[in-house]
């Protein structure tokens, strides 16, 4: 009989395999991928087609199998405050496959890791985050350590790390947007099937004109012949299952784990993918490199800590609320409670 424990254990860590293999895999696999078909914008648009396929499934057979409906969006809703995010998040995902295809995959995450500073920034922005000393010095890690990571580099591409920079600043743009909508308003998506429904297709939207202008021609003429288009379906549609099942296991880790879990399994991960970069890839690092590198991870380590730090004062804070509120029944009556000026504060903060 397996213990309750063990069962834990066994669970999560199928979890980060899964996480792993997903992430780490689609890294990869995304770069070979570029390199024979480079049409980062057709595998972006494929990908949200996938996804929103996927979902959609995911919505029919729940509401089979149990005949409930998963939330619907109006479609004021769906226009006020998805379009927005769908248009981001589609940008985003072209930028990052664009920069995947020019740079190499140790340039590439480490560029990635960067969006934090513009999570941060953009959080200050819109009072998600109070700016404060901490805030500035994780700033200056991670952006010090990208400067001496990509100091004097060989395997350098100026075009690419401008494109991979205006990825990091669109993610921390979408990522802060949807925090932002996730925090203000009851929209109900928490589950990734459903964010994905709504988000994707209008993330497709917004590609598919590009993709047509700049790629159409070309990826029409890949399809001309049966093998062909064979060839390049099948590759997009494992580029778009793995994009999937990162997204899927990442909520799952979140929700069974912890936002601090995810933090430290996503620095891992980062150095799992430079350490197979370096001895399958042949990317180059110099000392000053190496030493820009561990900047970089410093400030992500000291964000994750950040992160785990404030969650842990607003629970404590939540905690404390509610005992108060608690406190004000059980010692008012019903004249009192209308009277009372701290329950009055709990109600209506």
């Amino acid at each position: 009989m397996i213990s309750e424990w063990t069962r834990i254990l066994i669970t999560n860590g199928l979890l980060i395999i899964a996480l792993y293999t997903s992430s780490i895999g689609l890294v990869f696999f995304q770069q070979w991928y570029l390199q024979l078909y480079p049409y980062p914008f057709f595998s972006t648009s494929f990908n949200q087609i996938v996804r929103f396929v996927l979902s959609w499934l995911y919505r029919v057979l729940y509401f089979y199998y149990t005949g409930k409906r998963r939330i619907s969006l109006s479609w004021s809703d769906n226009l006020r405050k998805m379009v927005a995010f769908g248009c981001i998040s589609g940008i985003h995902m072209s930028l990052s496959n664009w920069s995947l295809d020019l740079n190499t995959v140790s340039v590439f995450t480490v560029s990635k890791s960067t969006s934090i500073v513009f999570v941060l920034l953009f959080g200050i922005l819109l009072h998600l985050e109070k700016n404060s000393l901490r805030i500035i010095l994780i700033v200056f890690m991670i952006s010090t350590g990208l400067a001496l990571f990509t100091y004097k580099s060989a395997q350098f591409n100026v075009v690419g790390f401008v494109i991979a920079m205006s990825s990091a600043f669109m993610s921390g743009l979408r990522w802060t947007l949807t925090q932002y909508v996730l925090q203000e308003s009851d929209l109900g998506l928490e589950n990734p099937f459903d964010l994905m429904y709504y988000l994707d297709i209008w993330a497709c939207l917004t590609i598919m004109p590009i993709m047509v202008v700049t790629e159409g021609s070309s990826v029409l003429n890949e399809l001309n012949t049966l093998t062909g288009a064979c060839h390049l379906l099948s590759l997009a549609c494992i580029s778009g299952l793995l994009a999937s099942c990162l997204e899927i296991t990442k909520y799952i880790v979140i929700r069974r784990m912890s936002s601090l879990t995810d933090s430290i399994l996503g620095i891992a991960k980062d150095i799992v993918t430079l350490v197979l970069a370096y001895l399958f890839q042949d990317d180059q690092m110099s000392f000053i490199n190496f030493v820009g590198l561990v900047f970089c991870l410093s400030g992500v380590v000291s964000h994750a800590v950040y992160k785990y730090r404030r969650a842990k004062k607003r629970h404590y804070i939540e905690i404390t609320n509610e005992k108060d509120l608690e406190e004000s029944f059980s010692s008012s009556d019903d004249s009192g409670l209308h009277k009372n000026p701290s329950y009055l504060d709990l109600c209506h903060p």
